[in-house]
């Protein structure tokens, strides 16, 4: 009997050897993710004029709904050209796991991890956001009842610039509007 006690023993401090040698390789990737990630600290600026940016913005808005139905395509514009204007200012920090993101201001933060988190929008509803640093690059997703915002924020070779990419979706749209931002550290 002892025999066996002593055979368990070790087949059972085998098989949780690997256990916790994967723990401790993801407590580290998730370090390294959260050392990569801090490359975005600091602040960014439009690169462009106000105007020119709230273009591109609008111009998307236009493209992608353009395929609906007159009075629901009205509708759909006015409701994305009141949710999608311009950031001017993008902050990033990396703090204790989570990413500090402000947008002209509005502070969102969330664990690095991707997991969600309640935030408020700017019209002052509650809302879920995510942060997840993946492939290089940060992807901050905005949840709604009524639909989704993605941006991922992704950084030039020499970290001096970055590009914003915005995805919104919702049940109302017949397909995702996009579009893309350029930003300089500043």
């Amino acid at each position: 009997m002892k025999k066996l006690i002593t055979i368990l023993a070790i087949a059972l401090s085998l098989t949780a050897t690997p256990l916790l040698g994967s723990a401790q390789q993801t407590e580290s990737s998730e370090a390294a993710a959260a050392d990569d990630a801090s490359r975005y600290a600091g602040n960014f600026r439009f690169s462009q004029s106000r105007s020119a940016g709230q273009g591109i913005i609008n111009g998307a808005i236009e493209r992608d709904t353009e395929d609906m139905s007159f009075v629901t395509r009205g509708i759909a514009r006015g409701r994305l050209e009141d949710k999608n204007s311009l950031v001017s200012s993008i902050d990033i920090a990396v703090r204790d796991g989570n990413i500090v993101i402000r947008l002209d201001g509005r502070r969102y933060t969330a664990p690095a991890d991707g997991s969600r988190a309640s935030a408020t929008d700017p019209q002052g509803n509650s809302i879920q956001i995510s942060h997840a640093y993946r492939n290089g690059k940060i992807i901050q997703t905005f949840y709604s009842d009524s639909g989704q915002r993605r941006n991922v924020f992704t950084l030039g070779g020499n970290g001096t610039t970055m590009q914003l990419n915005v995805r919104v979706t919702s049940d109302s749209l017949s397909g995702p509007v996009r579009y893309g931002l350029r930003y300089r550290r500043g």
